[in-house]
């Protein structure tokens, strides 16, 4: 086992999948906090260190929650789409939650380079979801500034920007979805332990 390339991929998921999306969604609400209380503003200068330790320990829980709503989307929206997409082509042999419940029961001892690539495919998406959500609540929050502050000069372009980014993330998440949904076939399909398709239910007559 690689140490070292464990211990980066240990310390790598919690920054991307948590401490990035939650920062990204945390920050640009403390605009609107310092807007009405300014007093905290001088607060924090005075005490930085301790309001820097409560701002990633905010950062983080948020980015948990985030990291929740995004599982929630994988599975409720995600899956079915694919599930769908999969049965209504006819060349397609993949059954996708089929395919990933098999997958959670494999057993190895060293991993393939195919295993290796489905996690970073996986930390992709987690990543690609997450800071969607963030970015969403955060383009919230500079929304919600821009309107009581009424700042509004090149600000405008940058939350317009912030939102097309924001779609363009969660669609790029549906296609890392499908390409783990690839992987882990081919996975399955090498180990032999592909699913059985679901019995079609019987027609009365037959």
């Amino acid at each position: 086992m690689d140490v070292t390339n464990l211990f980066k991929r240990e310390i790598l998921r919690p920054f991307l999948t948590l401490a990035v999306p939650g920062s990204t969604a945390t920050a640009p609400s403390l605009l609107v906090v310092f807007y009405y209380y300014p007093n905290l503003f001088v607060f924090w200068e005075k005490h930085s260190g301790f309001m820097l330790t409560l701002f990633i320990l905010l950062a983080m829980g948020v980015g948990v929650i985030l990291d929740n709503f995004s599982a929630r989307i994988e599975k409720v929206f995600w899956d079915d789409l694919l599930d769908k997409k999969h049965v209504k082509d006819p060349e397609s042999t993949r059954q996708h939650s089929l395919e990933w419940k098999a997958y959670l029961g494999l057993e190895y001892n060293e991993k393939s380079i195919a295993e290796n690539y489905l996690e970073t495919i996986l930390l992709k998406l987690k990543f690609e979801l997450g800071l969607g959500f963030g970015l969403f609540f955060g383009w919230s929050g500079l929304l919600w500034y821009q309107v009581i502050a009424d700042e509004w000069v090149y600000w405008k372009f940058c939350i317009t920007s912030l939102f097309l980014l924001v779609i363009y993330l969660f669609f790029e998440s549906y296609s890392s979805s499908d390409v783990l949904g690839d992987i882990r076939h081919s996975i399955l399909k090498i180990r032999n332990k592909l699913p059985l398709p679901p019995s079609k239910p019987q027609q009365e007559g037959e």
